[in-house]
């Protein structure tokens, strides 16, 4: 269930990551020329966006005020929402954090942009892991065939082999215990009507 703050967003943009230090906060607001609410705070965020297509970074005019643990923010609609984490794995708020305090919550800022989903997320995990065959590339998947065609084609080969093989060995131990029919390697003598050795 999610729950909103009417929170005013600015200087809203697109972003592959999000600071996740002190500094890198202070640097990231220094370049929004994002300003100070009335206590102090550094009023710069980097959150996903509801949607959890994209990380979005930008001021807003508004108290940074504190939050119920057990939640991750969002920004949707120019404000700034609570989304619940209980489930996830790890990375959840375990007890009530301000606002500027965003950045020390990675997990409530690494999303899949796959499946639009929290990683931290044991449904977003699942969503990955069921994903297998579907998620090779097209070029991948010609090498995979024509590598398991190859594979299948050697195995062939070597069965075939390897049943001629056994089939004259079969052959001359038949006939070494029963004395049966000719002896394997040796062909008939068209003259004498007995065999010979070509190896002789």
């Amino acid at each position: 269930m999610e729950t909103s703050q009417a929170l005013l967003i600015y200087n809203m943009a697109s972003v592959e990551k999000c600071p996740e230090t002190l500094t890198a906060v202070n640097a990231s607001s220094k370049q929004l020329n994002c300003s100070i609410d009335t206590y102090g705070n550094n009023q710069y965020m980097c959150l996903p966006n509801a949607e959890k297509s994209s990380l979005v970074e930008f001021c807003y005019n508004g108290i940074m005020g504190i939050q119920v643990e057990g939640n991750c923010l969002e920004a949707k609609d120019g404000r700034v929402i609570l989304h619940s984490c209980k489930k996830f794995l790890s990375g959840c708020p375990k007890k009530p954090f301000f606002n500027y305090d965003f950045y020390k919550y990675p997990a409530c800022q690494h999303i899949n942009l796959k499946h639009f989903c929290y990683e931290s997320d044991p449904s977003c995990q699942a969503l990955e892991n069921s994903g297998g065959f579907n998620n090779v590339s097209n070029d991948n998947r010609d090498i995979m065939y024509g590598l398991i065609g190859g594979l299948l084609v050697l195995v062939i080969l070597t069965i075939v082999i390897a049943g001629f093989i056994n089939e004259r060995r079969w052959k001359r131990w038949w006939w070494s215990f029963t004395g049966v029919g000719n002896e394997p390697d040796r062909k008939p003598d068209k003259t004498s009507g007995t065999t010979t050795n070509p190896g002789l």
